[in-house]
């Protein structure tokens, strides 16, 4: 009995350990690819919450973004 109790408190153990890992490494790949919105590096970004970017608004921080043609780097970066 004891065995079989220790066997299912180690089952638990990995069980959980392996979900945590897994979750970790989902939101290590989202963040990577939320680095690739090239919004904050852009000459068409501005600081205003009402109007984020002066080309594609609707677009502006989004994963949408990713890949924008009309992207300008800002000068002096």
């Amino acid at each position: 009995m004891a065995l079989l109790e220790i066997a299912l408190a180690w089952g638990l153990v990995i069980t959980l350990s392996l979900e945590v890992a897994k979750h970790l490494w989902l939101g290590w790949r989202r963040t990577q690819y939320l680095h690739q919105i090239p919004c904050s590096h852009c000459r068409y970004l501005v600081d205003h919450p009402a109007l984020k970017c002066t080309v594609h608004p609707q677009e502006a921080l989004t994963p949408q973004a990713i890949g924008c043609r009309d992207y300008g780097p800002l000068q002096g970066r």
